[in-house]
């Protein structure tokens, strides 16, 4: 079973869009085989579309990307 999930995260602006798009883009995903996902900016927003081969890992993916976006996010409004 083959599963998606599109994330649309909205920014300050776009230059802090592109700014949070390339530092969520630097770690590969731990797991390719099951998990594939593609991070762009678009205007003021972060989007990130996610592949994987069933909910648990697609889940699992999320979730750790969830975690990344609230340290960019803040770390943004801190310096940005």
């Amino acid at each position: 079973m083959d599963v998606m999930a599109t994330l649309r995260v909205r920014c300050k602006d776009e230059s802090h869009a592109i700014i949070a798009s390339k530092s969520l883009s630097v770690d590969p995903e731990l797991n390719p085989e099951k998990v594939s996902k593609t991070t762009v900016a678009e205007g003021e927003w972060v989007v990130v579309s996610f592949r994987a081969q069933d909910l648990r890992s697609l889940r699992l993916s999320v979730s750790a990307y969830l975690d990344m976006v609230g340290v960019v996010l803040r770390t943004l409004r801190e310096f940005g």
